[in-house]
């Protein structure tokens, strides 16, 4: 990982830790609530240079960067759907991939359910076959 800083004029920058092999974020306790629009939309440009050639899973026991405790794997809700991330259990830092900050930020939201079976429901173009799990 490594430090991006972001400018928040007029305000101090904020540093996110950012992994260009896995895209995912490192976001110490009141690091997500500080980004300003600006800051976001320099992240978003940062994460879509890092074109990593494989992205690895995560390993099943991952290290918190600042403690080095294992991370709890965490399922939260938002306005956008459920969320899931790996928390620091003693600083409450986590570290996100960047499809759940993109989920807790609203640019992404769950489907309901309804809109899954509409979906399914109307015919492809390209005469896929389609599948609806319920």
């Amino acid at each position: 990982m490594r430090p991006l800083a972001l400018a928040r004029d007029p305000l101090a920058p904020v540093t996110v830790d950012t992994c260009d092999n896995c895209q995912a974020l490192w976001l110490d306790a009141t690091e997500s609530q500080q980004l300003t629009p600006g800051t976001l939309i320099e992240l978003f440009r940062t994460i879509s240079a890092s074109r990593p050639q494989q992205r690895a899973a995560f390993p099943a026991l991952l290290p918190c960067p600042r403690c080095t405790q294992p991370l709890v794997v965490t399922h939260d809700l938002c306005k956008s759907g459920p969320l899931q991330y790996f928390r620091c259990p003693q600083d409450g830092g986590r570290l996100t991939t960047f499809f759940q900050f993109l989920r807790e930020k609203q640019f992404l939201r769950a489907l309901h359910p309804q809109r899954c079976i509409a979906y399914a429901s109307r015919s492809s173009s390209c005469n896929a076959p389609t599948a609806v799990h319920r």
